[in-house]
């Protein structure tokens, strides 16, 4: 073979290693997960995040409605490509109240929402007085 198409062979396989190391990577994935630990006015929520080979910051959105209103800590993920599961205890939940959350990750490569809830999960207070109240906290 030539030393010129050597050459250009070499070159060809140079420049697809350039363009496969400058591939974008993926937006990190969002799970939101079961509800556990409910307390009478807490109740711990959990998910799971994949950083995508970026950077990554995770928190969860919670509320009454479903433009949530309240968000927790903003917490770093890394910057691997395996699932992490994370967990968040969410205090100060007013009794007979339904609420929503869901699990959100960001990183250079973009923003994913988790999904919203359906299924209600009750937390009872129990008052000075003896009398009790439901929070529910909804998931899907």
């Amino acid at each position: 073979m030539p030393l010129r198409a050597i050459t250009l062979l070499v070159a060809a396989a140079l420049a697809a290693v350039t363009v496969v190391a400058g591939a974008a990577a993926a937006a990190p994935t969002a799970i939101t997960g079961v509800v556990s630990a409910v307390g009478g006015t807490s109740a711990t929520v959990n998910g799971t995040v994949n950083p995508g080979g970026s950077a990554t910051d995770w928190w969860f959105e919670y509320g009454t409605t479903v433009s949530y209103g309240s968000k927790t800590t903003t917490t770093g993920a890394g910057s691997g490509s395996g699932n992490i599961a994370v967990a968040r205890t969410l205090t100060g939940l007013m009794p007979a109240t339904t609420y929503h959350y869901r699990l959100v990750a960001k990183s250079s490569s973009g923003t994913t929402n988790g999904a919203d809830g359906g299924r209600n999960v009750a937390t009872t207070a129990t008052g000075p007085d003896g009398s009790s109240a439901t929070a529910k906290i909804a998931t899907k």
